[in-house]
């Protein structure tokens, strides 16, 4: 269940916490309850100009909406998955070493351009469930997708986990 809006990036850190308390507060007021962690899905990203995002949490079976709080659906398949210990400023470098990870072992990711930017077939920030701290803990994760003369079934469940300076433990 989420929330998804098209918002400029300096908006993102009052618009996450904002759309996950309303989120929280619509399943409390429907009887349902999360049934993980919130994320953030990035369903297209245009930095210089806004990201199309979902904000929300999952829950365990389909539910029906009414409006703003909507249903979907993350698309099956195997992820490249990176677990990020951090202060929020580092996420975006964490991010470039997942991609760079896919990249130098040739994986291809669910990724395609369009006219609203880099648009993907499920690129998500989880946030696990823990106490407030400066250094919180996040999963980023990019669906495996497949080119013209790639077979589609390249793996990518791997998990890394990479603190600074971006090494593979």
């Amino acid at each position: 269940m989420g929330i998804r809006k098209v918002v400029p990036m300096h908006e993102l850190p009052t618009v996450i916490p904002q759309f996950h308390r309303e989120v929280f507060g619509w399943l409390g007021q429907h009887g349902e309850s999360p049934a993980g962690a919130p994320f953030i899905r990035y369903h297209t990203i245009n930095m210089p100009s806004a990201l199309d995002v979902e904000i929300g949490v999952p829950v365990a079976s389909a539910v029906s909406t009414d409006g703003r709080v909507i249903e979907s659906t993350l698309p099956a398949g195997q992820y490249a998955v990176l677990m990020y210990t951090g202060p929020y400023d580092g996420l975006m470098q964490a991010n470039k070493a997942l991609l760079d990870w896919a990249k130098a072992r040739g994986l291809a990711l669910d990724r395609q351009d369009s006219p609203n930017g880099d648009a993907f077939g499920a690129r998500l920030r989880v946030v696990p469930d823990r106490p407030r701290r400066r250094a919180r803990s996040r999963e980023m994760g990019n669906r495996g997708g497949h080119s013209p003369g790639r077979p589609p079934s390249v793996p990518l469940a791997r998990a890394l986990r990479l603190r600074p300076p971006w090494r593979t433990c």
